[in-house]
């Protein structure tokens, strides 16, 4: 019973960590976690894989670090940096690509700097904790797991009480005299 009791609450423990660490990671940090959706970046970065972005340093960025820059439209552009203009603006360049692209960016526009790369199938699984579906399931879980009680845990006192005694059987002619 003490095993099954042990087990829940390392249950309890590791999930509880894969729901608060990702978002520590981002609300303390100051990291961003982005999903790679084009194949710009290939090899380096495939289609799926998730990269978590740290805030730019102006002072420290240099031709081939890789960066990720808001787009006018809403979305994120993950490219290299191929130079650094004497007026401050960036030329970037997916890997894959032929061209460099063909507008320059400003260090406000850029969102972050690649920290790390996380393969399939862990960041999904980031990118997912984000949502707040699988955090409220998750959230749910965990709860119930701690607060669901183990079999035979709940114990009753025993019943020292005789039972009831038998009803003696009549038939329906004795019934009837």
């Amino acid at each position: 019973m003490r095993a099954l009791s042990a087990t829940r609450w390392v249950v309890v423990v590791l999930l509880g960590a894969l729901l608060v660490v990702p978002a520590l990671l981002v609300h303390f940090g100051g990291r961003t976690i982005v999903e790679v959706t084009g194949g710009s970046m290939s090899p380096t970065l495939e289609v799926g894989d998730v990269v978590l972005i740290r805030p730019l340093v102006v002072a420290d960025l240099k031709p081939g670090d890789i960066i990720t820059v808001d787009e006018t439209d809403g979305g994120y552009v993950t490219h290299r940096v191929t130079s650094i203009n004497a007026d401050g603006s960036i030329q970037l360049k997916g890997d894959a690509n032929l061209f460099a692209d063909s507008e320059t960016r400003t260090p406000a526009q850029v969102l972050g700097v690649l920290d790390s790369i996380m393969r399939m199938p862990w960041g999904i699984v980031l990118i997912q904790l984000q949502q707040w579906p699988l955090r409220l399931s998750l959230t749910i879980t965990i709860f119930g797991l701690a607060l669901l009680p183990l079999s035979g845990t709940g114990r009753r006192a025993a019943s020292h009480a005789s039972p009831e005694p038998a009803l003696p059987i009549v038939s329906l002619a004795e019934v009837t005299r």
